[in-house]
């Protein structure tokens, strides 16, 4: 196939400095063009993820700082021109992934256009089965649930699992992937009015972390837990349900320590509480922090899950944004109540 006429310029969400989404601007900047191994992606929807606000906020510490910044890491769309050291993948092919971090700065997924590191990048073709926006809404929380759950959980068939943010974006890929996946018996931390979803999506039992009773029921249990996933953080959940793992289980947290953790800046105490915890819990405790991501592994952890319909993107046509509402898009994110993903359409 022929690669398509490609514009000099293309709109893009960007900001000239850290900040409030306030600092956040629908602008025109030039299109990237292809190096020997990267393609060139014609962005049809991108989804958002609390470390894209991060970012922006200066919270990271060592994340991209280079302004202006175009942010976004997750993305689905169409290859409309490709490096000549690009072998997997053809001009005209729909596909979705991840930009792994670090990430060049300036070269976010709420764009236009996209220049995607086959080497480096999360990449792979998108299944017939799935939208554009269902693709979008995967890379980071798909690839988050998915590893939590297999490599650093080391989760295995008929085992149990507990969930903590079962409906969050991470949360309602992870009840999927440890009950379609694993078929394991799902425990589910949300509150009741996510109830009906999480349900639908696998979990065997859902606890309502709104009521007090709900949860002292859940932990006056025995230990019988193999990995509990907290998408969440902080220590209250720490110290209240790490006494349910079983002797091998695993404690697998995708924030860490501090709850939400990146949402504001920490104090030079916090940053030591946090690391000071981490190492000890890693030396001394099953206790795991999601650091990194197997970005070449999107091809063959959670696709065929999607491919075969036993995996999907949960998010409402509400939490739908085009890039000029994208401060409207991150305001929803930052909210903390999305029941599921938050993508914005180019």
């Amino acid at each position: 196939m022929s690669s398509p006429a490609i514009p000099e310029t293309m709109h893009a969400v960007q900001y000239k400095k850290t900040g409030p989404v306030s600092v956040l601007e629908y602008a025109e900047v030039p299109v990237a063009r292809v190096k020997s191994k990267t393609v060139l992606v014609q962005i049809k929807a991108n989804g958002l993820n609390p470390i894209d606000y991060k970012i922006r906020k200066g919270n990271i510490p060592g994340a991209p700082t280079k302004l202006p910044c175009v942010p976004g890491g997750d993305y689905s769309g169409i290859i409309v021109a490709k490096g000549d050291n690009v072998t997997n993948f053809e001009v005209g092919d729909a596909v979705f992934g991840t930009i792994a971090l670090p990430s060049p700065a300036d070269k976010g997924a709420s764009a236009e256009y996209c220049l995607i590191r086959v080497d480096k990048d999360a990449i792979a073709k998108k299944p017939d089965n799935i939208s554009f926006e269902e693709a979008a809404g995967v890379g980071v929380a798909g690839l988050t649930a998915y590893t939590g759950l297999a490599d650093y959980g080391h989760l295995q068939q008929n085992q149990r699992v507990l969930i903590v943010g079962a409906s969050g974006g991470v949360g309602t890929y992870a009840v999927q992937v440890a009950k379609h996946g694993f078929n394991a018996h799902v425990v589910a931390i949300c509150s009741g009015r996510n109830a009906a979803l999480v349900t639908e999506l696998g979990a065997d039992r859902i606890v309502d972390y709104t009521s007090p009773e709900s949860m002292k029921n859940l932990v006056a249990e025995k230990p019988t837990f193999d990995v509990i996933l907290d998408c969440v953080g902080g220590d209250n959940y720490y110290n209240q349900l790490s006494p349910l793992l079983s002797k091998k289980g695993w404690y697998i947290t995708a924030a860490g320590p501090i709850e939400h953790s990146g949402s504001v800046q920490l104090s030079f105490t916090e940053k030591f509480y946090f690391g000071s915890r981490l190492l000890a819990r890693y030396f001394f405790c099953r206790y795991r922090f999601i650091l990194g991501l197997p970005y070449k592994e999107l091809g063959s952890g959670i696709t065929p899950l999607l491919s075969q319909g036993k995996v999907k993107t949960i998010y409402s046509e509400e939490d739908v944004y085009s890039l000029k509402d994208c401060i409207k898009a991150y305001e929803r994110l930052e909210s903390h109540r999305a029941v599921g993903k938050v993508i914005m359409r180019t």
